[in-house]
Formats: C-alpha cells, sequence, structure tokens
C-alpha cells in the first residue's frame, strides 16, 4: 500500500517535538500560568511600593510589566524552543539517516538505524498533515514524514487519507501550523 524511504534531519525531530506540545495545548496552558504567576509577584511589588509611598517607582514598575507582558508569549516560545532543539541531541544518531515506512493491510513498519519496529494499524491514533509534513501519531510514539523530501507528496496524501478512512481516524488538515 505505502512504501517511502526519506531521510529525517535534526529540525524534522525538533518541528515534530514542537508540534506536539503545541497541538495538544501545553504551551498555552505554560504560557497563561506563567503570566499569571509574572502577573502577582508584580502586583505584590507594587503594592509593598505603594504602602511605602514609593508611588513613582511602583508606576515605572507597572508601565515596564505592561510593556514586558506583550511580549510574554514570544519570549515563551524562544525558551521552549531552546530547551526542545537542545533535548533532541538524544535523537542524534538518527539525523539525516535513511528511514523505510511500510503499511500493509494490517501492519506499518518502520526501519531506520534505531531498528526494525511493526506496529498494528490499530495503534494509529490520527494522521495530521502541516504544512510541511505528514505526522501518523501512534498510541506510544509518532512517525514524521518530510515532505520535501519525497517525489510524490500528493500520491502519498491520499493514500494517507485512504487509509484514515479505513481506520475510522482522523486525518487532521493542520497547513497553516507554526510554531
Amino acid at each position: 500500500m505505502i512504501d517511502i524511504k526519506y531521510i529525517l534531519e535534526e529540525n524534522d525531530f525538533l518541528q515534530l517535538n514542537l508540534y506536539f506540545f503545541k497541538t495538544e495545548g501545553k504551551l498555552k496552558s505554560i504560557i497563561r500560568k506563567t503570566f499569571i504567576a509574572y502577573l502577582i509577584i508584580i502586583f505584590i511589588l507594587c503594592g509593598f511600593l505603594i504602602w511605602k509611598n514609593e508611588y513613582l517607582v511602583a508606576t515605572t514598575l507597572l508601565v515596564v510589566a505592561a510593556i514586558i507582558s506583550i511580549f510574554h508569549s514570544k519570549r515563551m516560545k524562544n525558551i521552549y524552543l531552546k530547551i526542545f532543539t537542545k533535548n533532541i541531541k538524544q535523537y542524534e544518531s538518527r539525523f539525516n539517516k535513511e528511514v523505510e515506512l511500510q503499511v500493509s493491510d494490517s501492519l506499518l513498519q518502520v526501519k531506520s538505524v534505531a531498528g526494525k519496529f511493526d506496529f498494528n494499524l490499530s495503534q494509529i491514533d490520527f494522521i495530521s498533515e502541516t504544512n510541511e509534513y505528514f505526522i501518523i501519531k501512534l498510541k506510544i510514539e509518532a512517525i514524521i514524514i518530510p515532505k520535501k523530501r519525497l517525489e510524490n507528496v500528493n500520491i502519498l496524501k491520499g493514500d494517507l487519507t485512504k487509509l484514515s478512512e479505513k481506520l475510522n481516524i482522523e486525518f487532521i488538515n493542520n497547513l497553516n501550523w507554526k510554531w
């Protein structure tokens, strides 16, 4: 049914991690929690400064906090980008190596330098498409397929769509996704 070979680069592993971190809502939750903690600390400091009759310092602190809060979301994204960039180094032995993906009627098989892995098709949770990747989410891991290294992207998309229909799982078109 599906039989493709492609090479995975460091950025592919990074994008896979970023995709799940953002789409599962973890990023939004962390941004919200840190922003609330940040506001609580600022208001406590301002309250203390007002109590000490330091109105100018308290006002300056509030203005600086308002300016910084505008960039909070972008700053948190950059922090997590650095964290994930550091964390994917554990996959370094798999960078720039060929991966072979085969899908038959009942089995999904992945061959790479990490080994040969067989998964029942029933282990697939969903299939997602972004502008640059196809992602097959399994129960315990995920498979990323970079579009730019494929010859027939449209054929693969059709095959993955048929597979999702056959398995009665969701095929997510997330073409506007970006970190």
